[in-house]
């Protein structure tokens, strides 16, 4: 069971990585051109790694189904991408304000916004799975998890 667990994860962390090479290799393209296309590229497929999560696509594919669920909805997405990172940096900036004023010593400073970053990080990730399944509810309907037995070996 635990030799087939490790298979499972290592492909599912080859994928992963080949998904994330996809997205650097269309959004810095995109970006090198024109930065409306890769502005485009980024706003298609801001999804993707929920996509990748919930849906145990691989590859192209995932990119593809990140694209059809935002196409309709950009203008919906490309605010709420906005609002999040908006929110997340302003938070952060924040904590910054507060963490320089009240800690002088310049290397528990960068500790201290270290964490702070760390901690924010999530935010941003939270904002795009709740984007995500948003927009699998209006497009798809509810959306159906992968089961899995206890052991952690997906059964559906």
């Amino acid at each position: 069971v635990l030799e087939g667990l490790r298979m499972i994860t290592w492909q599912r962390i080859k994928d992963l990585f080949s998904l994330i090479n996809w997205l650097a290799l269309v959004i810095a393209g995109g970006l090198l051109f024109l930065i409306l296309p890769g502005l485009m590229f980024i706003l298609w497929f801001c999804l993707s790694p929920q996509i990748y999560a919930f849906e145990q696509l691989r590859g192209l594919s995932v990119l593809q189904r990140s694209k059809d669920l935002v196409k309709s909805y950009w203008a919906r997405v490309s605010a709420l991408l906005l609002l999040v990172c908006l929110s997340n940096a302003l938070i952060e900036y924040a904590f910054k304000i507060i963490i320089k004023v009240f800690i002088h010593k310049v290397v528990t400073v960068t500790l201290v916004q270290g964490l702070v970053a760390c901690l924010l990080g999530p935010v941003f990730w939270i904002g795009l799975a709740l984007l995500y399944m948003d927009l699998h509810l209006r497009k798809d309907g509810p959306i159906n998890l992968p089961t899995s037995n206890a052991t952690g070996v997906v059964l559906s």
